[in-house]
């Protein structure tokens, strides 16, 4: 008898890991860690902007994975390489890029505050390495959180000793969730109200 109350008290006590298991089998949630190695920096899916995305349905392998592959898309429309294609840990990015001038189409100096002094806008003058990773995280309900975390740092070249780090404007961050945003809305893909 005593062996069979045991039993029942473990099994009421792994009932609701088992039950959040069934909820979500395709999404294992934990610590998702990125080392940034050039700039010594490590990320977690708790930093950057969090912006959200209704599905059209209860979040599944299916749902989860069509926005996953709206923001490599997104990724590859920006021709940022993507080092990291993680889809178990739902995280894609590039842990180190460079880009000189312009990213998209567009002035480095419109996502990066990077400064300036009597040459210019660092962002726009030198050589930036770029660390830039998305997180997409199923919350409850229908809502995916979207967290991308960009790092960068402008290198003065040809002295390649000063460097100077770089604040996100986060138009970058922005821009990556409405292109994925705006491939997905025909699916029934949605931004919150």
């Amino acid at each position: 008898m005593r062996g069979y109350r045991a039993l029942l008290v473990t099994s009421a006590l792994l009932a609701p890991v088992q039950l959040h298991a069934q909820e979500r089998p395709w999404y294992d949630p934990g610590a998702r860690l990125v080392n940034l190695n050039a700039l010594s920096r490590t990320v977690t899916d708790t930093m950057g902007i969090p912006l959200a995305i209704l599905l059209p349905a209860p979040p599944s392998w299916a749902t989860v994975g069509r926005v996953f592959a709206a923001f490599a898309e997104a990724y590859a429309e920006l021709k940022i390489p993507t080092e990291i294609r993680d889809s178990l840990h739902l995280q894609l990015g590039n842990p180190q890029f460079y880009r000189r001038f312009d990213l998209g189409g567009k002035s480095l100096s419109l996502y990066l505050d990077c400064g300036q002094d009597v040459d210019g806008i660092w962002a726009e003058i030198y050589r930036v390495s770029i660390s830039l990773v998305t997180f997409l995280t199923p919350k409850g309900g229908d809502s995916l959180e979207v967290r991308s975390v960009l790092l960068a740092q402008a290198v003065e070249i040809p002295k390649s000793i000063r460097t100077k780090d770089c604040g996100s404007t986060g138009e970058l961050e922005r821009r990556l969730y409405q292109m994925a945003l705006k491939s997905l809305a025909q699916e029934g893909y949605r931004k919150p109200r």
